[in-house]
């Protein structure tokens, strides 16, 4: 954020103030969202193991993956791939 923020000639606090005001998240729950999404859509559309999903999405292991995303899916990634795989 550091290196960021400089780039952009602000302080660190104005620029997650400012990204949260334009996003609505601040940039690590951002980047939970998105790789939340990337591994929805791989449960959708592939038969990859969760462990190959989890590395694809930038997660060292299952379990913090599956706490990230219970909490953004609101289902485990098990439950989600059960109610909206295509790949069966």
């Amino acid at each position: 954020m550091a290196q960021l923020a400089a780039h952009c000639h602000t302080s660190e606090r104005t620029l997650l103030r400012r990204f949260r005001e334009a996003l609505g998240h601040s940039p690590i729950q951002y980047a939970q969202q998105l790789r939340v999404e990337r591994a929805k859509a791989l449960l959708e559309t592939t038969a990859l193991p969760l462990d190959e999903i989890t590395a694809r999405c930038g997660y060292e292991d299952v379990a913090s993956f599956s706490k990230v995303f219970k909490r953004w899916a609101a289902l485990t990634p098990r439950e989600y791939r059960q109610r909206f795989s295509l790949a069966r």
